[in-house]
């Protein structure tokens, strides 16, 4: 016995590993190609390398207000050729992206079309989108069924006749 402390008890520390699932941030790129629409929506598709992988994907644009700077934003939503099995969802996911510069590459009203934008044309831009995650009105599915965040920049160029091509680069974590 310590006359100091008492008895000394060793202390014994065990350690238990216990199994975690940890998720990956994976690189994504590509090119989307599409065309506004009459109704200020967009539909086209998206060529994409998620990590490893290559995917063919629809894409929609529905307006979603404006930025603080008046530029547009959207809720992007693509669904992609992940090879899904019967009863099972193709992959899924949504962005929520804002337009962060425009610049005209041409006077205001030399197209001689009708406006396919609210901003007029021809145009380049650049975009900022964040991943969707955990929002049932927005579902993550398939492939993106468990994404938890990401993020992507967009660079791209509005035609006189309302197309718009767009080179893409980031993150989708899953």
């Amino acid at each position: 016995m310590n006359r100091f402390f008492g008895p000394i008890v060793p202390v014994v520390l065990v350690v238990v590993a216990t199994p975690v699932a940890y998720a990956a941030c994976l690189p994504a790129s590509g090119k989307i190609t599409n065309n506004a629409q009459f109704d200020q929506t967009t539909l086209g598709s998206v060529a994409m390398k998620l990590g490893a992988q290559n995917f063919k994907c629809g894409i929609v644009g529905k307006p979603n207000g404006f930025t603080e700077y008046g530029l547009p934003k959207f809720i992007h939503t693509i669904v992609c050729d992940d090879k899904a099995v019967n009863g099972a969802p193709q992959g899924q996911v949504s962005f929520d992206t804002s337009v962060t510069s425009l610049t005209p590459t041409a006077a205001p009203g030399s197209c001689g079309v009708p406006s396919y934008s609210s901003i007029g044309a021809p145009f380049k831009f650049e975009e900022q989108t964040m991943v969707i995650a955990n929002d049932p009105s927005h579902p993550a599915r398939g492939i993106f069924a468990g994404v938890y965040d990401g993020q992507i920049g967009v660079e791209g160029e509005f035609n006189c006749q309302g197309g718009i091509v767009m080179k893409f680069s980031g993150e989708i974590c899953i």
